[in-house]
């Protein structure tokens, strides 16, 4: 059985990093995750020889994409609050 992903991302770069960061997961023998990162999307194919394994699977993916987009919006919003507060510093200057 197989399961196909198709994830958007803000950019190819963005994209890429999450494609190498979702490809680590560690799968049991009989189960298989491939992603390729491009342009600015993932394409995370999952096989395993039935659906309950698969499954699993899938929704630990999912999970590790979603912690992934989370971290990735944290990031961008602490790096925003501190070039606002840059600019306020240098407009007080």
């Amino acid at each position: 059985m197989k399961a196909v992903f198709e994830l958007e991302f803000e950019d190819a770069q963005t994209a890429k990093k999450a494609g190498q960061v979702l490809a680590q997961k560690i799968l049991g023998g009989r189960t298989a995750l491939q992603c390729t990162a491009n342009k600015n999307f993932v394409r995370a194919t999952i096989t395993a020889e039935s659906f309950s394994p698969l499954r699993a699977i899938s929704t630990s993916f999912l999970r590790d994409a979603r912690v992934f987009y989370d971290s990735i919006e944290l990031i961008s919003k602490s790096n925003a609050a501190n070039i606002a507060k840059e600019t306020k510093a240098d407009v007080k200057k």
